[in-house]
């Protein structure tokens, strides 16, 4: 079954995981599936821009 999303949200490819619509085509991806940043729903040429939304910062000791 796909989930219902709220007005505010966008339903991810995968059906089951919605994000807000502020996060669609921010250049991060959050769907689980990366479909938040796929080019055909951004209008982007490429996808080289795109990063994880969950990055890790390592800090000198």
């Amino acid at each position: 079954t796909q989930t219902v999303c709220q007005y505010w949200q966008f339903r991810c490819a995968n059906g089951y995981q919605c994000v807000n619509r502020y996060y669609k085509c921010d250049g991060w991806i959050h769907c689980s599936d990366g479909s938040d940043e796929w080019y055909w729903n951004c209008g982007y040429s490429s996808i080289s821009s795109i990063k994880p939304s969950s990055t890790a910062n390592v800090q000198g000791e």
